[in-house]
């Protein structure tokens, strides 16, 4: 359940296909699942960058040009990251996995890095980035971000770049399975 939500409730339930019918569905809150950037033993499996317009000072151009310019970065590096747009109105997630699990301090300064050229892009502040701290605390885990699926609050679902194109529906769930 996101972390957003008022009554949270257990987050920690187990995964099963009703609740990932309900998250790709999803009309509220509580029907959105995620993934935390770091376990409670501050190691992670991916980092991520959240680019959204979160006034009206950036535009979609602005936005687009900046996730995009991340994602070419990251592949000439030879990553296979996961760019999707986020929620139809500019924003954008920018995903890179990790076949094995890796330290939350270089996780934070990788995530960090990805977003180093912000300013160059016109924006007042940084975009988001995953995990948002080096480590955590004991029994603790590391920010949340939404999985791909139908927005909450709107009714859109995410397109994802697979380097030559944008796809949607099947072809995308196919390229994000093949990452």
């Amino acid at each position: 359940i996101s972390p957003f939500c008022e009554k949270q409730g257990d987050r920690l339930r187990p995964l099963d296909a009703v609740r990932l019918q309900r998250h790709f569905q999803a009309r509220d809150c509580y029907d959105v699942i995620g993934l935390y950037s770091l376990g409670t033993d501050s190691m992670g499996r991916w980092a991520a960058v959240d680019i959204d317009r979160y006034d009206e000072t950036v535009t979609t151009d602005q936005t687009r040009a900046f996730a995009l310019e991340v994602f070419q970065l990251l592949r000439r590096l030879g990553f296979h990251p996961l760019l999707t747009d986020s929620d139809g109105k500019g924003g954008y997630h920018l995903r890179v996995f990790f076949r094995e699990p890796v330290e939350g301090e270089k996780l934070f300064r990788f995530a960090r890095w990805m977003t180093k050229d912000w300013r160059q892009f016109g924006f007042a502040k940084r975009p988001e980035s995953f995990p948002k701290q080096p480590a955590i605390g004991p029994g603790k885990f590391g920010n949340w971000l939404r999985l791909f699926g139908r927005h909450h609050k709107r009714d859109h679902y995410p397109s994802g770049f697979d380097g030559r194109e944008w796809l949607a529906d099947m072809p995308l769930i196919e390229h994000i399975l093949k990452l």
